[in-house]
């Protein structure tokens, strides 16, 4: 047997035809081809079995022996090739497995879960109505797990590039500006500083445990090891630095978009140094492929353009 020519689904597709209808001329009329192409095809299929597969007949054609065994393994494949065809279908209707989205806490409960699902409290606003147009599933998971997620938001250094290779696709989103902060209970009882370097006069200064990883912070983290008058409380998320602020008063830094989530909270009126972070939208490649995956990364980087609070 020829090995020159690679296998050709149509090959088998051919040979089904010529069994099926009995003729060349019938193969030729299922299949659209002319019957001239249909006899040359089958000289070669021959050539290449070193045997014929047809007996040719005034009345048609019929298979040889050898012949049979081929159409029985045609059908074999043709029934394969259905059985695929099914499942590609399939997967199309496939529901979508969660899409992973990483980001910090802060990041999830201030300014993607409103923006996704269209809450009110929160400076992002959804691009779209999700009570319309429903969203596919979401699952959040911490920044550090970013390598492992569907897409992600990094928190970088105002001049720091997103490492990674060049099978991830990144974006600039906007800029996070930081300000101190004060519940409005602590300032009655407590006379707010007159300037930036005064807090670390205050009695208690809050921060952040990831504050002192981020250099765009450097001069909040200079007052904290400054403080004079009472301790510097370091706590492991955004949730309970808002917590302790409210019950327990105290000073701290927090995103200037603060007061419209947490009406409690006051940006003390000082003038501050440029405190931010770069936000960046990152995702392999691969994973853009995904519809899913796909729609969320341009609804995030849509609804952050569309937001003042981050230019």
């Amino acid at each position: 047997m020829d090995q020159g020519r690679p296998f050709d689904w149509n090959d088998a597709k051919l040979i089904l035809a010529v069994a099926r209808t009995g003729s060349f001329s019938g193969a030729a009329m299922a299949l659209r081809l002319d019957q001239a192409t249909i006899s040359r095809r089958v000289a070669d299929l021959e050539h290449m079995a070193g045997r014929p597969l047809f007996e040719r007949r005034k009345k048609g054609a019929r298979p040889t022996e050898a012949g049979l065994q081929l159409i029985e393994h045609a059908t074999e494949l043709e029934q394969a090739a259905r059985k695929f065809e099914r499942s590609m279908q399939a997967v199309g209707t496939m529901a979508p497995r969660p899409v992973r989205i990483a980001a910090s806490e802060g990041i999830i409960e201030y300014l993607l879960l409103p923006g996704l699902l269209g809450l009110p409290k929160g400076p992002l606003k959804p691009v779209c109505d999700p009570r319309q147009d429903p969203l596919p599933p979401m699952t959040f998971v911490s920044e550090p797990q970013a390598e492992d997620a569907d897409l992600a938001i990094l928190t970088l250094g105002p001049n720091n590039m997103p490492p990674g290779s060049s099978a991830r696709r990144v974006r600039r989103i906007g800029y996070m500006r930081f300000v101190p902060v004060a519940a409005t209970t602590y300032l009655t009882s407590n006379p707010p500083p007159g300037s930036f370097d005064a807090i670390s006069d205050q009695p208690l200064l809050v921060n952040h445990a990831l504050y002192p990883q981020d250099p765009g912070l450097a001069e909040w983290n200079g007052l904290v090891e400054q403080a004079s008058r009472g301790p510097a409380l370091t706590l492991p998320s955004s949730s309970t630095l808002v917590t302790t602020l409210r019950s327990y008063g105290g000073l701290s830094i927090l995103p200037t978009y603060t007061p419209v989530c947490e009406p409690e909270l006051r940006v003390l009126d000082i003038p501050v140094p440029d405190m931010s972070i770069a936000l960046w939208l990152s995702a392999h490649e691969d994973s853009l492929r995904e519809p899913a995956v796909r729609r969320f990364y341009d609804m995030i980087a849509e609804m952050f353009r569309r937001c003042p609070w981050f230019r």
